[in-house]
Parts: structure tokens; C-alpha cells; sequence
């Protein structure tokens, strides 16, 4: 015979941060400046955290609860505060967050990039930057060594001849 689980209530685990749960289990954040509280309480009820992602309106924290078999989706909006205290993974979910998406987490140990290289501009996936880039990187027969340049555009592509050639 399989022991029975208490039933989990988040609203009853945090009734003053969380402004609903849905059917879906789906928790949506009243204070942003008690999330840190309510991960803290996640990480006692033995929730690991599966996916950190971020959305046009925020961020969502993905937990498991191991004790309970459920999933939990934890939206939230600015400002952010980092999880890695708690989950040591969020390290890298955090600073891929904050590379594609532009949102800074508040006492993040090492928000560097990860995907792109050091001298990009701009956040990938707020698409706030030129298709062509600002520098475009090569390899130097001359000095045997990978340069990086300004871009330059060939206008010869650019250039059309609209005079038919069937007429004279």
C-alpha cells in the first residue's frame, strides 16, 4: 500500500505574496520584492528548480516538487532577485535570462555573457540591434592570428540596372 501525500496549498504555504493559483498550477507573485522569500520556502519543501526562462512580460521560475509530484510555474515581474543562493544551477539560467532578454538580476554572483561574444550590443532576443552587427570577426593570413574589424557594406550589391535588355 502506497502512503498517502498531504496535499499541497501553496496559498496556504505563502497567503500574503501570492495573487492566485490556477487549475494549472501556475503562481503569480503579488510582492516581487517577497519572490526570494517564496523560493526560500520552495527550497524547504524540497522544490528543485527546472527552467528558469524569460518572457516578454517577465520571468517564470519552473519548480518540481519532489515530496509532492507537482509542477509549479512561478511568474514574476521587475525587479529580480537571483536564485543562485538557493539553486546553484540558476547560475547559468540566470545569465542566459539576462544576456537574450536584458533583465538584470539583483546580487547575482557573475552576470557575464554566455552565447555571445563580449563587444555585442544589445539583447539577442529584444531584437534591438543591426542584422549585419557593429564588428565582424576574421582570420588574418598576415598576422596568423583572429582579428576583429568594422563592418563595411559592398554597395556593388546594391547597385540594379532596371533598363531591359530586350530594348535598344
Amino acid at each position: 500500500m502506497v502512503a498517502r501525500r498531504p496535499k499541497l496549498e501553496l496559498t496556504k504555504l505563502y497567503p500574503a505574496y501570492i495573487v492566485s493559483l490556477s487549475r494549472s498550477h501556475t503562481v503569480t507573485v503579488r510582492e516581487q520584492n517577497k519572490l526570494f522569500k517564496i523560493l526560500k520556502l520552495s527550497l524547504l519543501h524540497q522544490q528543485v528548480l527546472t527552467d528558469l526562462f524569460g518572457v516578454r512580460s517577465g520571468v517564470n521560475y519552473h519548480l518540481r516538487s519532489l515530496i509532492y509530484e507537482k509542477s509549479y510555474l512561478v511568474r514574476t515581474k521587475p525587479p529580480y532577485t537571483s536564485a543562485v543562493g538557493l539553486w546553484p544551477s540558476a547560475n547559468w539560467l540566470e545569465r542566459e535570462c539576462w544576456e537574450m532578454f536584458g533583465y538584470y538580476f539583483n546580487y547575482h554572483p557573475d552576470l557575464r555573457r554566455l552565447l555571445t561574444d563580449y563587444g555585442f550590443r544589445g539583447q539577442p532576443l529584444q531584437k534591438n540591434f543591426p542584422l549585419v552587427g557593429y564588428t565582424q570577426v576574421y582570420y588574418s593570413e598576415r598576422s596568423k592570428r583572429v582579428s576583429n574589424q568594422p563592418v563595411k557594406l559592398a554597395q556593388e550589391f546594391r547597385l540594379f540596372n532596371f533598363q531591359s535588355p530586350w530594348q535598344n
